[in-house]
Formats: C-alpha cells, sequence, structure tokens
C-alpha cells in the first residue's frame, strides 16, 4: 500500500489500488457501531470534505473506497438516488435513495454542473493507508470528538480497533435492523445480496428501499 500511496501523491496514479484490499481474517475483529448522537459529535469534530465523508458513509454505507471515488455524475438529485462503482465488485453499480439529509448537503455543495468532477475532490486524491491516510485521519477525528476506539486484542500481539471508519457502515445496516427493516432489504441497500447491479429497481422496489433509508435517524449534534 505504501508504494501506492507514493505514487498516488506523485500523481502517476489517481487512486491506491490496495485500498479495496481487505485485511486478513485473521486480523479481523467483531465492528462496533456509532449511534445517532456519537455521529453528530463526530461531525462537529469534523471539518470540510470530512463533513460529507462522514455523512454519505453513515447514510449509504458505503465503503471508503468507494465513497471518496464517487462524481457528481453519480448524483441523481431529480430522482433522490446516487449510484457508485463497488470497486469490491468489480466497478459493479449500486443504487442507494438518497435520505433527505443527505440530499440536502449535497444540494448546499458546489458542482453539481459538473458531472466528471468528484464530489470530494480532495479526499479522493488521498489514500486510504499510511500514517496520512484517511483511515487514520477518521480515528483522529474519533479521538478530537472524544470517542471511544474500542481497542482489542487481535491476531498475534497486534492490537485493533473495534471502530473505524468502517463502523459506519456497520451503523447503517444495525439502524435500519433496529427500525425493523427486513434482511433482504438491508442487503440491497449495502451490495451483499448477490453480485448483480442494482441499478433497475421498479418504481415500487426504490419506494420500498426509500422509506427504509428514511427510517436512519439525523445525527444529534448539540
Amino acid at each position: 500500500r505504501g508504494a501506492f500511496n507514493h505514487a498516488v501523491k506523485q500523481g502517476l496514479l489517481s487512486g491506491n489500488p490496495a485500498d479495496a484490499v481487505e485485511l486478513p481474517a485473521c486480523n479481523s475483529v467483531k465492528r462496533g457501531t456509532f449511534t445517532p448522537a456519537e455521529i453528530g459529535i463526530l461531525l462537529e469534530a469534523a471539518e470540510g470534505e470530512w463533513v460529507d465523508l462522514i455523512l454519505i458513509a453513515y447514510y449509504t454505507g458505503a465503503r471508503l473506497s468507494d465513497c471518496t471515488q464517487m462524481k457528481w455524475a453519480d448524483v441523481d438529485l431529480t430522482g433522490g438516488t446516487l449510484t457508485y462503482a463497488v470497486k469490491k465488485k468489480g466497478g459493479a453499480e449500486q443504487q442507494v435513495p438518497l435520505h433527505e439529509q443527505l440530499e440536502a448537503r449535497l444540494v448546499s455543495l458546489a458542482g453539481q454542473d459538473e458531472p466528471t468532477e468528484y464530489i470530494m475532490p480532495g479526499m479522493a486524491q488521498k489514500g486510504q493507508g499510511g500514517r496520512h491516510g484517511l483511515s487514520e485521519g477518521f480515528k483522529r477525528i474519533m479521538r478530537r470528538a472524544g470517542l471511544d476506539l474500542q481497542i482489542v486484542q487481535g491476531g498475534g500481539k497486534r492490537k485493533l480497533a473495534r471502530r473505524t471508519f468502517h463502523s459506519l457502515r456497520h451503523s447503517f445496516t444495525s439502524t435500519l435492523a433496529n427500525a425493523g427493516v427486513p434482511e433482504e432489504l438491508r442487503m440491497k441497500l449495502t451490495g451483499h445480496s448477490s453480485k448483480e447491479v442494482h441499478r433497475g429497481y421498479t418504481h415500487l422496489e426504490l419506494d420500498t428501499l426509500r422509506k427504509a433509508i428514511g427510517t436512519i435517524p439525523a445525527p444529534l449534534q448539540g
């Protein structure tokens, strides 16, 4: 990852191809989640594009590597949807209805008239790993916000955080589950149901998914 990150900084690559590679199972831990109140605390501690990145992940369940590469062409404000490429599935497209708060945030940003531009151009140029990568950047925001990373013992002597950026994806699914959204719908919204492209939803299916997204509570901010 380090070599790829260096190539990104030098302008030789647009992104780190290793970002989509997950850690071996032996180093995996059960991910923690965030409450709506904690999401609010995170947003208050975040600045600039970090606010957009956190909101997108919280309201779509998309992975970090997918969030940073989203472009304005992926956003359909008329239809109220976001369709993005899933790196883990070879670029297959995933469609998610826009939560009203995320939609309002996107409307407030400049760039909708530039479809080829990244929603978060600064984030799109940054690598995911390393000391200065986005994953560590998110942990710094957590520490600044006073939120527990929930450090546990991983494989061997390595210590791992149960709560990381990926916990936003887990928060998305757990919040939907707590709201009574059926597992089938949760899997569709996160792209877990199959390898098929979830772009051609019927009107009824999209309406059902939109109602499911609407159950996600807005972050509680002071």
